[in-house]
C-alpha cells in the first residue's frame, strides 16, 4: 500500500461518518415534542382527546356560581389527569352581578392509559341530589 493511501483512509472514515450524520439524522422520538395545551369545551362532550404525558388539558364549561352551582370532578374519574390548581371563573358580562360565564379547569396529563373524565354540575350543599348536568370526555394519554 502506498503512503498516500495509508494516510488518506483514516481521514476518509471520519468524513464519511460525519456526512452520514448530516444527511441521515436519527429518527425523532414521539416524546421530543414540547408539551402542548389542548382546550376542550362543551361542544366536545362525549368526544375524545389524545394527549402526550406532560401535556395540559384546559376544560371550559358554562355555569353560574351565584346560583350555588359549581362543576366538580366525579370521584375516581379521569385518574390519568392531575388537577393543576383551582378552577377560574370568568363572567360573560363583567359589569353585571350574577352573570353566567365559564369555569376553566386545568389538568396535567400525568399517567399513560385511557380513562373517562366526568364532571358534574351541582350544588355541593344539596346532598343526595343528582347533578343538574354531566360532562364526559374520553381521555387517552400516551
Amino acid at each position: 500500500m502506498n503512503t498516500a493511501a495509508r494516510f488518506s483512509l483514516p481521514l476518509l472514515f471520519p468524513l464519511a461518518l460525519a456526512g452520514c450524520m448530516i444527511f441521515c439524522p436519527p429518527p425523532k422520538s414521539v416524546h421530543d415534542d414540547k408539551p402542548k395545551t389542548v382546550v376542550v369545551q362543551t361542544t366536545d362532550e362525549s368526544g375524545a382527546v389524545t394527549l402526550n404525558r406532560g401535556d395540559t388539558l384546559r376544560l371550559v364549561l358554562p355555569g353560574n356560581p351565584t346560583t350555588g352551582f359549581t362543576w366538580e370532578r366525579a370521584s375516581g374519574a379521569g385518574s390519568l389527569l392531575a388537577e393543576n390548581g383551582d378552577y377560574v371563573f370568568t363572567p360573560a358580562k363583567k359589569d353585571i352581578a350574577g352573570s353566567p360565564g365559564e369555569f376553566a379547569f386545568t389538568f396535567l396529563a400525568s399517567h399513560c392509559g385511557e380513562d373517562t373524565l366526568t364532571m358534574h354540575y351541582l350544588r355541593p350543599f344539596e346532598k343526595n341530589t343528582p347533578p343538574a348536568k354531566t360532562f364526559s370526555l374520553k381521555v387517552t394519554v400516551r
